[in-house]
């Protein structure tokens, strides 16, 4: 990743991680605080979502190049306040915790460090993620959408693979990979039958049906 990537314009080192404003908020609050007429301003909020989005993009793409700010946005994704029953943020937070940092060694290290309160929600965000999972009753009426239950797959897969390294005193039971499996497989299903739907949407030329969304992120989950 280039040294002047766009990225790094979102990047806020007063809060260690990625703000969705940026360097466009940073300068808006400078210039506040030299006008005698600018009001107070609380101070800058990490951005959840967009910092772990950061993190799995310098991960992806150098992860060892830019390792000192993908350590502390980790450790600030950590500490931060999210919530385990966020489907926007939940999915997100589990990849991140356990591809965040490349050295399976060091995730674990970092994990070990944290304060009992983020230990304890660790548990939840799993258990909240597989109770989340696309229901075969729901058939096409599931509770979340199709990019959402992507992310929620992505994540427990992800999980799924690297159970075997992940502490065990982290995880909610010692029978969660059943259920893992469980929501993998459901997961599958679903998918598989909203790619169909869409594929016949689009084969009928049904333009008012075929969402290509909906097709993508279905795809994605699938396979």
């Amino acid at each position: 990743l280039p040294k002047d990537s766009i990225l790094f314009d979102y990047y806020d080192p007063d809060i260690r991680s990625f703000n969705v404003n940026g360097k466009q908020l940073q300068q808006q609050q400078q210039q506040q605080s030299t006008s005698s007429s600018s009001t107070s301003r609380g101070p800058p909020t990490l951005s959840i979502t967009s910092t772990c989005f950061a993190i799995l993009a310098l991960q992806q793409q150098s992860p060892r190049e830019h390792e000192t700010i993908v350590m502390d946005s980790y450790e600030a994704v950590l500490n931060a306040g999210w919530r385990e029953t966020d489907m926007f943020q939940a999915p997100l937070v589990l990849k991140t915790i356990l591809s965040g940092l490349r050295d399976q060694t060091k995730t674990t290290t970092f994990l070990s460090q944290m304060p009992d309160s983020v230990k304890m929600k660790i548990p939840l965000l799993i258990t909240s993620l597989i109770n989340s999972r696309p229901r075969r009753r729901d058939g096409k009426h599931q509770k979340f959408s199709c990019y959402i239950n992507y992310q929620i797959t992505a994540a427990l897969a992800l999980l799924h693979s690297e159970i075997d390294t992940f502490p065990p005193s982290l995880l909610p039971s010692a029978d969660v990979l059943e259920d893992l499996e469980l929501a993998l497989i459901r997961s599958s299903e679903v998918a598989h039958d909203a790619l169909c739907r869409q594929l016949a949407f689009k084969s009928a030329n049904d333009d008012t049906s075929f969402d290509p969304t909906k097709l993508i992120y279905s795809l994605l989950a699938y396979v």
